[in-house]
Formats: C-alpha cells, structure tokens, sequence
C-alpha cells in the first residue's frame, strides 16, 4: 500500500523513523532516513523537490494524496516497466515576478540524464502564462524507449521577466523484463556463434581488465573456465557472458555493458584512493552490483565523528540502507552496517565512527 504524511517544520536538518506493525502478526519493518526543508527567499526564484508518481490527475473528491486540486499518487520507489511507462512529476514553482496589470509568462523545460551527465532525452520547452507568485508543474512522459537503467530528470524553470532560472532534479530508474529462462530460449539461440566483431581488434590483456572489472558479475564457474581459455576463447566467452547477464532481453547487450562500465567510470572517478581503484572499493561494489542509490546522506564535516555517508536503495527489499565510513583517514570508505539481508549488519556502527579523545574509536561492546 501507499500512503503519505504531512508535517509543517521550519527550515532546517532532519531524521525520520517510519515503523510500519502488522497488527496480526506483530511484525514490524523500520526505515530511517534524513531529509532537508528549504527556505524560499522572496526576492529569489526557488522551486520544490520533483516528486515523481504512479499517475497525476485533477482531483475531483480531497483526499489526503492532493495537492493544488491534482491528485498525486505517490511512486516512492522511483522505478517504472513497460507497464507503467509514465513518468509523472509534480514541483511547485515560488517567487515568480508576478504583475496582475500585464500578462506574465514562465519557461519549463525538461531533459533527462544518464549517470555520465549525457543528456539522452529532451523534450520541448513549455511556455505558460504565470497564475501568480507562484506555480504548480504537473505532467508526464513516457519513457518506455530509454534503455532500461538509471536516470536522472532535470527540470529548469526561467522567470521570463527577470530572466532568473532555478533548476530541480531527481534519480529514477527504468526497469524491463529480465531474460528467458534458458529452458524458454531457443535452440539456435543457444547453438549459434556469437558475433565476436567486437573483440576482434582487442589484446588478451585489454580482455583480461575488461573481466576483472565485471567481477561482481561473474560465477566462480565462469572464472574458472574464462582463465583456462586462449585469447580467441576469450572473445568468444566474453561475447556470451554479456549476452548471459543482460537482464534486458529487448535491448543488446552492449547496451547493459555501457551502462555497467558507465558505473566503474563513475566509481573511479569519485571513490579512487592511492591504494584501490573506484570500482574497487566497498562504495563501488555496492554501486556496481545494486545501482545507484535514491539517496545519500552525507557526514563528512561532524567535529565527533570520522567521516561518513548512508545511502539508500528503495528497490531493494522494500528499501534499504549501506553505511559507510572512512576509519582511517585514507579517503577508503569501509562498509560498515548495512540493512540488506545478503550484507554485514552491524546495529552498533554509531560507535565505529565516534572518535575518542585521542583520535582513536570507540569499540565498546554492545550494552
């Protein structure tokens, strides 16, 4: 089920706890997450956050999901299929030049984003007529013909009086069919050669760094037999092996490849230290094996604590969180405590970061 809730703070830093309690069984799940309410200056053209949604439409009876006479039914996963290809937005324009002698007018314009900052889809640029100091922006696209993976919208909006502009963004991600199951393939889908164009013009070594990095991909069975070929195996195998964990059936492979190898660049760009590459590290292999997180929640300048980041992955088990740290002062971000069932979980990790007065940590055992 989906539901929301409204609270009126004032501007500042936040953590929610949400606990949902099946009355039956007395099972519970927990979520906590930090979150930031803005201020609006007058003299300055501010925008909300994007709230994407499952649909939009004109409300016609209040409920507690309306907003400005729309009804917005909420999306929290930030995920949609080919069956739900729309992506729906909602955003709240503030401190528009507004002249009720004269006509006034605003620009919105949309664009979307792959995790490289390259601009995928565009789409024409809005000009509406200005119902006041402020707006609502409502709509959606469909976005079934993106390749499935991880994106990111941007929404600009310009005053075309003052000529001022204030940009929004928000992560979601398209979602497609995974592949047939082997039995469901055909046979010839099974006995043919792959084309290994591709490959042909590559060294054993560029193949060999090229696997390495597909690491958390890979079977301890598709390691052995990868290292136990010559090169022409090689390129025979690594054709195949991303045909195999393409989980996009309807689109080539080298399209899930892109994206993946897209992710290592982002890693080791951002997560590199002097002794690992980003893709590497902790923070690199949970990007490269779960995605890209909804959120993170950044602690770098905390006067008690060694610096320290959380994100969160909503799509996984009902959403998730990774905590991570940076223990020795190096830059490498250890994961610490994780509420994904397959990780470490570790409740206690509040203590792992607190620094003692000495510069050490604090390592006291659980009460």
């Amino acid at each position: 089920f989906v539901n929301t809730f409204a609270f009126e703070l004032a501007p500042g830093d936040y953590r929610a706890k949400l606990v949902v309690r099946d009355a039956r069984s007395k099972k519970f799940g927990q979520f906590v997450f930090n979150f930031q309410t803005q201020s609006f200056p007058e003299e300055q053209l501010s925008v909300s956050d994007i709230q994407l949604a499952n649909k939009i439409s004109r409300s016609e009876a209040e409920c507690e999901f309306d907003k400005n006479s729309y009804r917005v039914l909420p999306n929290p996963a930030t995920a949609y299929t080919i069956n739900m290809p729309v992506l729906y937005y909602y955003l709240e324009v503030y401190n528009l030049r507004f002249d009720p002698a004269q006509a006034g007018a605003y620009q919105v314009s949309f664009r979307v984003n792959d995790l490289s900052g390259q601009t995928v889809r565009e789409f024409p640029a809005k000009t509406k007529k200005k119902p006041g100091s402020s707006a609502v922006v409502a709509g959606g696209y469909n976005i079934v013909t993106l390749p499935a993976g991880t994106y990111q919208l941007l929404v600009q909006i310009t005053d075309r009086e003052t000529g001022q502009s204030v940009t929004a963004q928000k992560m979601f991600r398209l979602v497609k069919p995974g592949k047939r199951p082997l039995a469901q393939q055909n046979v010839s889908d099974r006995t043919n050669q792959p084309d290994i164009s591709e490959y042909a013009a590559k060294t054993e070594e560029e193949m060999d760094l090229e696997f390495k990095r597909a690491i958390y991909l890979e079977t301890d069975a598709e390691k052995k037999v990868y290292h136990s070929l010559n090169a022409d195996g090689k390129r025979i195998f690594l054709t195949r092996f991303w045909k195999r964990h393409n989980p996009f059936p309807d689109r080539p492979p080298h399209f899930f490849k892109h994206e993946y190898f897209q992710r290592v660049e982002y890693a080791n760009i951002n997560f590199s230290t002097r002794q690992k590459k980003g893709w590497e590290t902790d923070r690199g292999r949970v990007l490269l094996t779960y995605g890209v997180p909804d959120e993170v929640d950044r602690h770098y300048m905390d006067i008690d604590k060694k610096p320290y980041e959380i994100w969160y992955i909503h799509g996984l088990e009902g959403g998730v969180m990774f905590v991570f740290a940076d223990l020795n002062g190096f830059g490498d971000f250890e994961l610490l405590h994780s509420t994904y069932s397959h990780e470490l979980n570790q409740p206690g990790w509040e203590r792992l970061v607190n620094r003692t007065r000495s510069g050490g940590f604090d390592f006291q055992n659980e009460p």
